[in-house]
């Protein structure tokens, strides 16, 4: 009813899907298309079906029935009123005359306010019950249209949440893509700083391992070990350098140190035969022949054909030899 006053066609559309009954009336009897015919809202007459007869059709018919049943039964009472009076008067002897036409006329008198009490009990009735059934009918239709309108803010509203939800999940997922490809491109750019930085590392500790073994072969054994010293700073893992400065500090007659730089070789490397050289020329140096020897021998299993390793244990033999 409300939107039909209102004009608010797309409102009573929706109604109407959702089961809306167009032919019921409010209090002053009138239905939605009465109210948007009064207030001229074309648009809702076009939205609304074409008016069918009153609802209350057949309740006025079925009073009418009965007005005229009652009707035709005080017919019959009077009918036979008027035989049992006429039999009265005929035992009695009363002569026919003006008083028979005088009661006729009383009972038909009487006949007449009695239909007419009746008829105007049964009109009240009607309108009593016609008051009662649009009461009931207007109350249905104003609780359905807010179960309605109801169920349609509900609909809104979780529509609306889902809406906001997934909005949200939309912009979390979009701040966790965008918290990823930056902790991506961190890790890129890192990665990158880390290889740029151990590509300088690494050629500066190959030219520190070259200035040593240059300074080595030029007989400036010190300087080769200064040299292995910055480079050893750099890799402390790599077991050319211990080798190198080994034969640095062998040269310059640190036969102990020589001995200590061999045994980390050694222990970088162990499948590595320089490393036992090492330790063999740090123990010959170190007068310890016998170990020299077993050093060699270590060597030598790793290169059974090493013809310098050979000669280098034949050395420290003889030299054990002649101890």
């Amino acid at each position: 009813m409300t939107a039909a006053r209102t004009g608010k066609a797309e409102v009573v559309a929706m109604l109407l899907r959702a089961g809306a009954v167009p032919t019921r009336k409010n209090k002053l009897g009138e239905t939605a298309a009465a109210i948007a015919r009064k207030e001229r809202h074309e648009q809702v007459l076009k939205v609304l079906p074409p008016e069918d007869n009153s609802p209350f059709g057949s309740l006025f018919a079925a009073a009418k029935g009965f007005a005229s049943s009652a009707a035709s039964s005080a017919r019959e009472i009077a009918e036979k009123a008027k035989q049992r009076s006429a039999a009265a008067s005929k035992d009695g002897a009363v002569a026919e005359g003006p008083m028979s036409e005088e009661y006729e006329a009383l009972l038909r008198k009487r006949e007449e306010r009695r239909r007419k009490e009746e008829a105007e009990k049964l009109a009240e009735a009607k309108a009593a019950k016609r008051k009662t059934v649009e009461a009931a009918l207007l109350a249905a239709a104003e609780e359905e249209d807010l179960k309605l309108l109801r169920a349609i803010a509900e609909r809104t509203q979780r529509e609306k949440q889902a809406r906001m939800a997934e909005q949200a999940r939309l912009e979390e997922a979009a701040r966790l893509e965008a918290a990823e490809r930056r902790l991506q491109r961190e890790a890129e750019e890192e990665a990158a700083r880390l290889e740029r930085d151990s590509l300088a590392k690494e050629k500066q500790i190959e030219e520190f391992k070259v200035a040593g073994n240059d300074a080595f072969r030029a007989g400036n054994y010190a300087d080769a070990v200064a040299m292995y010293n910055r480079a050893i700073e750099l890799d402390p893992q790599n077991p050319v350098l211990f080798s190198n400065r080994s034969g640095a500090l062998a040269a310059v007659g640190e036969y102990t140190k020589a001995l200590s730089d061999a045994d980390m070789c050694i222990e970088l490397r162990g499948e590595w035969s320089k490393g036992y050289t090492r330790r063999a020329a740090a123990m010959h140096g170190l007068k310890r022949f016998m170990a020299a020897v077993e050093a060699y021998e270590a060597a030598i299993e790793i290169e059974p054909d090493n013809e310098t390793l050979r000669k280098g244990r034949r050395q420290s033999s003889f030299a054990l030899a002649i101890e």
